[in-house]
């Protein structure tokens, strides 16, 4: 107790922080927030209370005011639990003292986590400048008004928006602190923005529509704003149209027309349709309108929406005039393009004509098929249609896939899809261009297989090979290792000069020759020597060429070890001298001549074989040796055609002499160097003593021939007599049995000399012409067995077929015996019938003959080959003879084919 005997008062409410609500800036009135002390201070001076304490006068027990103030603290808290909004109180430092339930829920945390915490800790970054200056202004004004909003950090991370009228808590005119009910403005916040950011979409929306937009007042039809497009549409300006009707402004062509709008939308709340509007000059407008009746401030409107129909009409046409040069295009590109469909369900949207040509199915396959299309899509993974990995995919450039065409045939195909996504990035289609590539990778082909062929040849060849790039060897072969001594790595090292191998002389040589490529110029091959690694020298022919080598130009080199060929030169040298002896001591005539047949040499034989000097036949062309050989002119017309590739035919050449014509024997032979043709060497021998016995031979082969003509006309003339016998026979016997048998008799004989006759009118006795002999074998047989010729039609499909007469007589007589018997059997008792008889050589060679008749065939049953027709069984046994084959072939009539093989022996 003071020692004025005031009981000091502790009061119980904590300081404030935060501010207030409406125009009393949160200040309760039933708490005082600044009170008078009855005496003077303790310490002296104006009886003012410090540090939250003040005196009460008059006495009383100090324990009774702590009760009371203990209630009062009570009843106080259980209010500001309460209140809705949060209430807190902090001291001068800004450092809470006190806060209700409401504010720990708004910043997220326990009564414990914001005593003693400084409210500048639970403030946004952005906000904490302004709050601050707001509150050291409470310290020097606290008289002053304060209002604010900012933003609180919840425990959680998140901000909620929050506003308050902070006031200075006073005692004794000093401040002691501050009091603050804080407001949840969070959702009043988010709907002002979100109301701001509809109001300027719709007002961004309205002004940069290109299409003219107007709002109209519904009572009294006039405009209270119009955009720009309205505007250059109409002819009229904003200050223009404001407040002024449609009518007044007399923009429709029709009022009656605007009246039927504004009657709809009363009704239905919109409208859509075509209307004829003018604008300020007079000119018709033909627009695209689109109404609605919108409410704004309780007040109804119209909202329009309009298009110039226009521009419209001129983009659908300019839209089917490129679709009709894209179909004009696509359906006359060389290249497939497509479209499939993949959701909602599978489908082939287009595909241009050229799909046919290139995998062999038609567009109308494709729509029917849509499965087709899916094929022209690479999947690598990602089956699923909504994949963005895969639109991706697609997208990142053409892929190479082998398509197999309808025909079963394969074609490459290079394909560039595009996605097509849908507002939710799915993947709802695709669109690409398919080109027959095949041609392409059958070259990419061949140059991977030409450069692996190159890589295995040059690997398995005996000469070194290399390239050479920028001055760096980039590929030496097995050969090089082999015979320069140096390892692979050796030849790759970035330091190894290639040039350095070869030897000081020829230095300055194969630079020379370097600079020649560079310069454009082709170098051919050429000798040079190089130095191995050991030291030994290796002379070799080097051929180089400029290539292109990953795209820059390399020097590909081969250099081919001529070491050993020079001995074999020498050797070579050896032998010419050796050959040139034996060329003079030959016993053989042998003559060389150049291409154009000018004789270059000749040796001794040849000379005494033509009786001439050297001098009168070296240097001269052939054709013109006069009195050497009689068909020399001939040998070089021959031997020309020789050298332009013609076989050679055998040739004999006469050479006149005072003891009789010598005859020699040519054979020519191309005399080559370098594998280029340099001339022609004949070697003639001598035949004289041969042609003598081959003209004493063929003397006696035209005395023979003539004997052996003799002969069978002789045969064929006593084979006449034995059948004119028979035929007197026949005429005196009455059986007829006997007759028949005589008369088959007669055929076989005539069979066998018509052969006969056929040989001694032929001018060749080894072959029978069948077709001319059969003809007319047939011919007599048909004359012999129907006198009524017209009844029975003889058809002849005979080929030109040559048979030798062992063959040709066993033949005969099976003609002979078939059309015998289908003449007197198959036509019995008709008024005609067809006999068809035909002869004919397959591929392999076989003769095959028919007979064929309509008549009524063998009785069924009847097994031919065991028949006791003696026909039949004559013609069986020489098929036999032929070693050939005999079958009936089925059918009406009678029909019997017979094959042999005329270049077998017989049986």
């Amino acid at each position: 107790m003071p020692d004025d005997g005031v009981p000091e008062l502790r009061l119980g409410l904590p300081q404030w922080r935060g501010g207030g609500q409406g125009d009393n800036r949160g200040r309760r009135q039933d708490l005082p927030v600044r009170a008078e002390a009855a005496g003077p201070e303790k310490g002296g001076g104006g009886g003012r209370l410090r540090g939250g304490r003040r005196r009460r006068p008059g006495p009383g027990p100090r324990a009774r005011a702590e009760r009371e103030l203990a209630l009062r603290d009570a009843r106080l808290r259980g209010l500001a639990d309460s209140a809705g909004a949060g209430v807190a109180l902090t001291d001068l430092e800004g450092r809470f003292t006190f806060v209700n339930r409401a504010l720990c829920e708004l910043a997220g945390c326990e009564e414990g986590e914001l005593i003693g915490r400084n409210f500048a800790d639970f403030l946004h970054p952005d906000d904490l400048g302004p709050l601050m200056g707001l509150f050291l202004r409470g310290h020097d004004e606290p008289e002053a008004p304060a209002q604010v909003e900012f933003r609180v950090a919840r425990k959680d991370g998140t901000f909620r928006h929050c506003f308050s009228a902070p006031t200075a808590l006073m005692l004794d005119g000093e401040v002691t602190g501050f009091a603050a009910i804080v407001l949840d403005v969070t959702d009043r916040k988010l709907a002002e923005e979100e109301l701001r950011r509809s109001e300027a979409r719709f007002a961004k929306i309205f002004s940069s529509n290109p299409a003219a937009m107007a709002i109209t007042r519904l009572d009294d039809g006039r405009l209270t704003d119009v955009n720009g497009a309205w505007q250059r549409l109409t002819g009229f300006s904003q200050v223009e149209a404001v407040g002024r009707t449609p009518v007044e402004l007399d923009i429709w062509a029709d009022p009656a027309e605007r009246e039927r709008m504004v009657a709809d939308v009363r009704e239905r709340g919109s409208w859509r349709g075509e209307v004829s509007f003018r604008d300020r000059t007079g000119r018709s407008l033909n627009l695209l309108m689109s109404a609605e009746l919108i409410e704004l401030g309780g007040e109804r409107f119209l909202a329009t929406m309009a298009q110039d129909m226009t521009d419209i009409k001129l983009a659908e046409e300019a839209l089917r005039s490129s679709e009709r040069r894209f179909r004009l295009l696509a359906e006359n590109a060389g290249d497939m393009i497509y479209r499939v469909r993949l959701l909602p369900r599978l489908a082939v949207e287009y595909v241009s004509p050229s799909a046919l040509a290139i995998t062999g199915y038609s567009p109308e396959e494709y729509y029917a098929e849509p499965v087709l299309g899916f094929g022209l899509i690479p999947f690598e993974g990602h089956p699923e249609h909504e994949g963005a990995a895969w639109a991706r995919d697609l997208a990142s450039g053409p892929r190479t896939m082998r398509w197999q065409r309808k025909d079963g045939g394969t074609v490459w195909l290079e394909l560039l899809n595009h996605p097509v996504l849908n507002a939710a990035g799915r993947l709802v289609a695709i669109e690409g261009v398919a080109r027959n590539v095949t041609e392409r990778k059958r070259a990419e082909d061949a140059l991977r297989e030409s450069e692996e062929k190159f890589r295995d040849l040059a690997e398995q060849s005996p000469n070194m090979i290399f390239i050479n790039c920028r001055g760096k060897v980039v590929y030496a072969n097995r050969r090089c290792v082999e015979l320069m001594g140096y390892k692979r790595d050796e030849f790759y090292a970035p330091d190894f000069d290639f040039w350095t191998l070869a030897a000081p002389e020829c230095r300055k040589l194969v630079a020379e020759k370097y600079g020649a490529h560079l310069s454009g110029r082709e170098v051919a091959p050429y000798e040079c020597a190089f130095t191995a690694k050991a030291g030994s020298r290796i002379d070799a022919i080097l051929s180089t060429k400029i290539i292109n080598y990953g795209g820059e130009r390399a020097l590909l080199g081969t250099i081919t070890d001529i070491t050993e060929r020079k001995g074999i030169e020498r050797a070579l040298r050896d032998s010419e001298d050796r050959y040139r002896r034996l060329f003079e001591s030959a016993p053989q005539g042998i003559v060389t001549l150049d291409l154009e047949g000018t004789v270059m040499d000749v040796n001794l034989a040849a000379l005494k074989m033509m009786n001439l000097r050297r001098e009168e036949v070296v240097g001269r062309h052939l054709a013109e040796i006069s009195g050497a050989a009689a068909d020399l002119p001939a040998l070089a017309g021959q031997l020309a055609r020789f050298l332009q590739g013609e076989a050679f035919e055998r040739l004999e050449v006469r050479i006149p002499a005072p003891q009789g014509d010598v005859w020699q024997e040519v054979f020519p032979a191309i005399v080559e160097k370098d594998g280029e043709p340099q001339g022609i060497q004949i070697m003639m021998r001598d035949i004289t003593a041969s042609k003598l016995a081959d003209e004493s031979i063929r003397a006696s082969l035209r005395e023979k021939e003539v004997l052996l003509k003799e002969i069978h006309h002789r045969v064929k003339n006593n084979l006449q007599i034995i059948h004119s016998l028979l035929n007197m026979q026949a005429r005196k016997v009455r059986d007829g049995r006997v007759i028949e048998a005589l008369r088959e008799s007669q055929n076989r004989v005539r069979t066998m000399a018509l052969i006969h006759e056929r040989l001694y009118r032929s001018t060749d006795l080894s072959e029978i012409d069948m077709r001319e002999y059969i003809g007319r074998l047939a011919g007599e047989l048909h004359r012999t067995y129907s006198p009524a010729s017209g009844k029975v039609e003889l058809v002849l499909d005979l080929e030109d077929v040559k048979l030798g007469i062992d063959k040709a007589i066993p033949c005969g007589f099976i003609v002979n015996e078939l059309v015998s018997n289908s003449l007197k059997h198959a036509f019995a008792g008709r008024a005609g019938g067809e006999l068809l008889l035909s002869l004919s050589r397959d591929s392999g060679g076989a003769v095959r003959l028919g007979v064929r008749d309509d008549g009524p065939g063998l009785p069924e049953g009847l097994d031919f080959r065991r028949t006791e027709s003696l026909g039949l069984q004559l013609v069986c046994a020489l098929v036999d003879q032929l070693q050939g084959t005999i079958e009936r072939a089925p059918g009406a009539g009678t029909s019997f084919v017979v094959s042999f093989r005329p270049d077998l022996e017989e049986a």
